[in-house]
């Protein structure tokens, strides 16, 4: 079987044994999040204010974006954990597909059909939610929107962050998440540092140093001077992360994905 060769046969194939293999997952998770949403629902619905709930917190906010980011992103971490097993690895590997068929299948399962799949319950746990309120309060509350553009806007950026995990799920042996996270982290202020500090050192001139005052002010100045060079370079990372983050670690999970299978 060549590692690149992508049938779409074999691919729905691979991602229906996917879907049926992790279906009992997926409901475990999001039984307890329903159950944790409905205790939340009582409380407020007898407070007065499970209206306001629904309506404000439930569809995107409260809800979906945390379901989606802490365990969409969990999960993606897991995806491929069998990999790193000896006794559960020939199962993945021996399946009569491709290395692109089978990362592509298990990433559009946590990628598109797990956001699809929390919309879904959120819209079943709205509506027997109203109509619990509708049958003992006498009013209904309103339901969940599927076809909300903000749900599109979410989702998008889920994948796009979502394959970064999806690259940790195959480079680590344990503990992806809290692993990658911690990297993530150690990054960001890594770099927000040091930008920090370059721009102190090629732009000191434009920014006034009467004197150190000790804390972050002195270090981050007026930077308002130059502006139009910081905005440059938000168009430029905006364009990356939009574009050209996912696809660069989908690539990197298939070489590393290739290299395990070998």
């Amino acid at each position: 079987m060549q590692r690149f060769i992508f049938e779409p046969s074999r691919f729905l194939k691979v991602l229906m044994l996917e879907i049926a293999s992790n279906s009992r997952k997926f409901l475990s998770e999001t039984g307890g999040a329903a159950a944790v949403i409905m205790i939340i629902f009582i409380l407020t619905a007898f407070s007065g204010n499970a209206q306001s709930f629904f309506q404000n917190s439930l569809p995107v906010s409260a809800w979906f974006g945390p379901l989606l980011f802490i365990g969409g992103l969990f999960l993606s971490t897991r995806a491929f954990h069998d990999i790193h097993q000896k006794d559960q690895s020939y199962l993945f590997f021996m399946l009569p597909a491709s290395t692109l068929e089978k990362l592509a299948a298990r990433t559009f399962l946590y990628a598109v059909l797990f956001p699809v799949y929390v919309l879904l319950f959120l819209f079943l746990l709205s509506s027997a939610a109203s109509l619990v309120h509708l049958i003992f309060f006498g009013s209904a509350v309103n339901i969940v929107k599927v076809f909300s553009s903000v749900y599109l806007k979410i989702t998008g950026i889920y994948i796009i962050t979502q394959s970064m995990f999806i690259y940790a799920s195959v480079h680590f042996r344990k503990n992806a998440f809290f692993k990658f996270s911690m990297i993530t982290a150690v990054l960001q202020f890594a770099v927000m540092f040091y930008f920090l500090f370059l721009a102190r050192v090629l732009f000191w001139e434009f920014i006034p140093m009467t004197s150190f005052s000790g804390n972050i002010d002195y270090l981050i100045g007026d930077f308002s001077v130059f502006k139009d060079h910081f905005l440059g370079w938000f168009h430029v990372l905006k364009f990356i992360f939009f574009y050209l983050l996912a696809p660069f670690f989908w690539f990197l999970s298939l070489v590393k994905l290739e290299e395990s299978e070998v």
